[in-house]
């Protein structure tokens, strides 16, 4: 039952609303929040229908889109917590516009203390972390042997062409570059610690080209955290160079498996390739053995390769049990810790490749 106060109280703030004069009582009420149309039947706010796309939003005869395809040579440094890559662009312009510029995405530079992820406390977004790095730092930016222009504006850079850039052309430009890995894992990128070992979660790490289309041409929206980018499908071949004892997983197809595994774990891999019950290639026994690394001295370096992706993502660790199985004529493999020897929050990552 209510209390009489508690009533009297209400009443009070009632008829004291009741009694605000007409000009104050419009005020306020233009004061209130509009009400949002969250319904998953909301109608989709899409351009005006043309002949590039239809009233539904697909394509028309005159649809294009960019393409950007990488060569990514890449460095893991687990002593000095970085990775080091270089990388060559060949981005395509397939738009009727003649561009005399592009941007590029930066997007580990959402952990400088000045950025505006920072600043907006957007790393409570990307998993309630607070390490602060001095994000990506570009040591070479080039096309045929001479420096580019470019200017860097939070987790955006600017890239001056050093001449326009008709529609059918193509721009290769080359990229050096090194960042700082945090210490604990945002939603994307960032190191766990295991009994067996550091898990390196690597993504979100090189320099993208953004995309331009035909609504708003560049996507320039800075990174703050708590989305994913908009980008361009392209081809990524990618070497990645880790500690022996490491295992690589990634986005696309290992090229040199002979070279980063045993002849033992490569019988495994084929057996799986034509099972679709799982098979174990590196068992939770075999974890940090000696004998589940191929012989020798020195990092290996692992070779993947991606036809029409949106991105490339991968992770390293000698704590990795890995198994894979069929799926149709794709091989799924799954990485992850032994689940006795990590924390709860480690309980649900695993990595899968397709």
């Amino acid at each position: 039952m209510t209390s009489p106060r508690i009533l009297s109280l209400v009443l009070l703030l009632l008829g004291t609303a009741t009694a605000l004069p007409a000009q104050a009582r419009k005020t306020w009420a233009r004061t209130e929040e509009p009400q949002t149309n969250v319904s998953i039947f909301r109608a989709l706010d899409l351009p005006t229908p043309d002949r590039i796309r239809n009233g539904a939003g697909a394509p028309g005869p005159d649809y294009w889109q960019q393409e950007a395809n990488y060569r990514i040579e890449a460095q893991l440094l687990p002593d000095q917590r970085m990775v080091k890559g270089r990388e060559t662009v060949t981005y395509v312009n397939h738009s009727p516009d003649t561009l005399d510029y592009i941007w590029v995405h930066l997007e580990q530079n959402a952990l400088r203390k000045d950025s505006l992820c920072s600043l907006t406390d957007g790393t409570s977004l990307m998993g309630g972390a607070s390490d602060n790095t001095d994000g990506v730092q570009i040591r070479e930016l080039s096309t045929g042997g001479k420096a580019l222009t470019y200017q860097v504006y939070d987790t955006l850079m600017r890239v001056e062409l050093p001449a326009p850039m008709p529609p059918g052309a193509k721009f290769e430009f080359a990229c050096a570059w090194d960042f700082v890995v945090p210490e604990r894992v945002f939603r994307r990128y960032g190191t766990m610690e295991t009994a067996k070992g550091i898990i390196w979660e690597v993504a979100q790490w090189f320099p993208a080209v953004a995309v331009y289309d035909d609504v708003h041409g560049w996507n320039t929206l800075p990174y703050i955290g708590g989305a994913e980018f908009y980008t361009n499908y392209g081809t990524y071949d990618v070497s990645i160079t880790a500690p022996r004892d490491h295992v690589v997983v990634a986005t696309g197809v290992l090229q040199n498996g002979a070279e980063v595994y045993t002849a033992e774990q490569q019988k495994r891999i084929e057996q799986a390739r034509k099972s679709e019950e799982t098979v174990a290639i590196i068992a939770k026994e075999e974890v940090g053995t000696k004998e589940s690394r191929p012989a020798g001295d020195g990092p290996l370096t692992w070779k993947f390769h991606a036809e029409k992706v949106r991105t490339f993502a991968w992770a390293s660790s000698p704590a990795f049990i890995l198994d894979a199985a069929a799926l149709g004529d794709t091989l799924c493999q799954s990485a992850y810790p032994r689940s006795e020897e990590h924390t709860s929050e480690l309980q649900s990552r695993q990595y899968l490749v397709c």
